[in-house]
C-alpha cells in the first residue's frame, strides 16, 4: 500500500491527501512494474527516474479522462464524439513515448513454434 509520505517523495502534482490519487498512483507503479522492462524501489521513491515520474502524472490523465459521449451545438448545428477511448491504448501508447518501446511488454506479440504441423490427410 502506498502511503501518503511515500507519495510525497515523488514529488508529483497530487493531492497527497486524496485516496483517489494515492490509489491511481499505486496503480500505476503496478502497471509499469506488469508491463514494462522498468523497475521501481518502493523503497527509494525521492530517487525514481524521471520517465516514471511524467508516465505515473500520464496515467493519472488517462485514467480521469470523461468517458461517454461529447456534443457541441452552435447555431442549429450539432456534432457529437465518441470518448470510449480504450484505457489501455493510451496506456500502452504513453507508456512506449516515454519509456521507448524497448521498454514496453504490454502487448507484445510472442510467437510460439509449432513443433509438428497438423496432419491434414483424410484417413
Amino acid at each position: 500500500m502506498l502511503t501518503r509520505e511515500k507519495a510525497e517523495k515523488l514529488s508529483l502534482p497530487i493531492n497527497t491527501n486524496s485516496s483517489v490519487d494515492l490509489l491511481l498512483v499505486e496503480n500505476a507503479l503496478a502497471w509499469i512494474a506488469d508491463n514494462t522492462k522498468i523497475t521501481v524501489d518502493m523503497d527509494d521513491l525521492e530517487n525514481v527516474q524521471p520517465a516514471v515520474r511524467l508516465f505515473i502524472t500520464r496515467y493519472i490523465e488517462i485514467m480521469q479522462l470523461p468517458m461517454g459521449v461529447s456534443s457541441e451545438s452552435a447555431s442549429g448545428l450539432s456534432q457529437s464524439f465518441d470518448t470510449n477511448k480504450d484505457p489501455s491504448e493510451l496506456l500502452s501508447a504513453a507508456a512506449e513515448a516515454i519509456f521507448g518501446a524497448d521498454n514496453v511488454t504490454a502487448g507484445a506479440v510472442h510467437f510460439v513454434t509449432a513443433t509438428r504441423g497438423w496432419d491434414m490427410r483424410v484417413r
